[in-house]
């Protein structure tokens, strides 16, 4: 370093911060939606360099959501005649994928009310399984390689005077619910709380793109453990009402 001013090694430093920030920026998005511009979410991103996103959450993510309209062997779904694109032979890049869910897909309304429900971490998770795996066989280490039989939740919630109903899916990790509140208009949003003895801390069930109600959430592994083998306390608001019930499998 011998031979450099004090004023050119500040700049120097200045940069390397800059360039850290800019890093840190790319690898925690925001996780609500904004469609303002997307197809410049990653200026200067290669095509499959250190991409952000889960490919094992993302696995969970396109059984959920992508499945409906596509194959692919990765995931366990292939064989059957559909609509969308046979990703295993496009092999789409995770740009592609990433431009085109946050600008609705290519089927229609349909396609583009049932992608504007994920976040945009979940948009990165589903974009970096397809841009990994498609074309392989799998499975994706740490996912099974065929989609798990969906476990059904259906509980009833009270508060006061005040009854509701929660019915939801459990799938692996993907966690999909609809909540009803008898006789109040505001659409409810709810929490999940974990077993104290977990260590977890409560998760939001509120989606701000989805029908009145509706939601869906990629559980973390310890999430998904917790809730099959203790359940967990859901808490329901809507309006001035709050509603109380439990998930419980063991009974």
């Amino acid at each position: 370093m011998r031979g450099r001013s004090p004023l050119l090694l500040s700049l120097i430093a200045a940069c390397a911060l800059a360039a850290s920030a800019a890093v840190i920026a790319t690898a925690a998005p925001s996780s609500m939606r904004d469609d303002t511009n997307p197809a410049g979410l990653f200026p200067g991103l290669k095509d499959q360099g250190n991409l952000p996103g889960d490919p094992v959450a993302g696995v969970a993510i396109f059984r959920a959501f992508c499945s409906g309209c596509h194959n692919m062997k990765a995931a366990g779904i292939e064989g059957t005649v559909k609509l969308g694109t046979e990703l295993d032979a496009r092999k789409p890049t995770f740009t592609k994928i990433v431009t085109l869910i946050t600008s609705g897909g290519q089927g229609g309304a349909a396609s583009k009310a049932l992608l504007k429900q994920l976040t945009y971490e979940q948009i990165y998770d589903v974009a970096k399984f397809v841009a990994l795996y498609a074309g392989k066989s799998g499975p994706v280490p740490g996912a099974t390689l065929y989609p798990p039989t969906p476990i059904p939740i259906e509980i009833q919630l009270k508060g006061g005077a005040t009854t509701g109903h929660l019915s939801a899916t459990l799938a692996d990790r993907a966690f999909k619910w609809q909540f009803t509140v008898k006789g109040v208009k505001a659409a409810p949003t709810g929490t999940l709380a974990f077993s104290p003895t977990s260590g977890l801390g409560s998760i939001s069930l509120n989606c701000v793109n989805c029908p009145r109600g509706t939601g869906f959430v990629v559980l973390s592994r310890a999430q998904t453990l917790s809730l099959e083998r203790f359940g967990a306390a859901v808490t329901v608001t809507a309006g001035g009402a709050t509603l109380h019930g439990t998930i419980d499998f063991r009974r």
